[in-house]
């Protein structure tokens, strides 16, 4: 079984453009996490802000581990490159998703009397 290098055999695989490359979009999703974290309740309503919360946080951490997965994966046998492939694929998400939150409704329906 072939040994995993070590993080400073990693560290020095990086090239001074790689390694700039990859602290920006560190900086970027930290960034997208703090306003969308601050964003869900703000926009949730008075009485679901807690499950809003608690939605939001469950689904940032279920893809964290899938999309961490996924960059293990190709990094296995693609080496950066594929790691580089998968962030821009995350990033083009990312630009799809902001083209399309806008044109959702900003209220929520009216709810219906269940009476």
């Amino acid at each position: 079984m072939e040994a995993w290098p070590s993080s400073s055999e990693t560290t020095f695989t990086l090239t001074p453009s790689l390694n700039s490359s990859v602290a920006h979009v560190c900086r970027g999703f930290f960034g997208a996490h703090s306003v969308s974290s601050g964003l869900v309740g703000e926009l949730a309503a008075a009485e679901s802000k807690a499950q809003a919360s608690s939605l939001y946080l469950l689904l940032y951490y279920a893809g964290s581990s899938v999309v961490g997965t996924t960059g293990e994966l190709l990094w296995k046998p693609y080496g950066w490159s594929g790691v580089v492939i998968s962030l821009m694929t995350l990033l083009l998400l990312a630009l799809a998703a902001t083209a399309v939150l806008p044109a959702l409704p900003k209220e929520p329906p009216p709810r219906k009397d269940p009476t």
